[in-house]
């Protein structure tokens, strides 16, 4: 394969990622931090949900009821300064402290993963992919994406 040139993006420069690991990336044992992450990412996603789907997922026990609760006003800047955070911590982009960084926008962006490079654990047990209506092509894009460290899906919904 000499003279291709690889498209890969590595994890810590997705915004989805970023997102996903949002409390900081877990070791496969460390399951408080994958938990945290885990409630960050469902409560994110919970935004695009109908009552149908919330109470479907619930009665399913795929996630719980406080995972499924929309972030408030509040919380959600508070959020979006941990993400902004992180994406300024991983990718070394500079920017004040004060300054949020939007998180990504699942009204108009799909949830992307496509050509990333996993080179470390992926922890996704638990989280739950919305089918998101509003944008052209409605779910996860994993295509393109190599995984060269542990990835764990195990209890993952994926709407759609």
């Amino acid at each position: 394969m000499t003279g291709m040139q690889s498209n890969k993006i590595k994890a810590e420069h997705n915004q989805w990622y970023l997102l996903a690991t949002l409390h900081g990336e877990p070791a496969s044992a460390d399951d408080e931090l994958h938990a945290r992450n885990r409630t960050a990412w469902n409560r994110a996603m919970a935004a695009e949900l109908t009552e149908e789907s919330r109470v479907l997922l619930i009665e399913k026990k795929r996630c719980s009821a406080k995972e499924l609760e929309p972030f408030s006003p509040e919380e959600l800047s508070e959020v979006e300064k941990r993400f902004s955070e992180r994406q300024r911590r991983t990718t070394g982009e500079g920017g004040t402290a004060d300054a949020a960084t939007p998180l990504p926008d699942l009204k108009r962006d799909r949830v992307d993963f496509s050509n990333v490079e996993f080179d470390r654990p992926f922890l996704a047990k638990g989280f739950f992919f919305p089918l998101q209506t509003r944008v052209e092509f409605g779910w996860a894009d994993f295509s393109g994406a190599t995984f060269s460290d542990q990835a764990d899906f195990r209890g993952a919904t994926f709407f759609g």
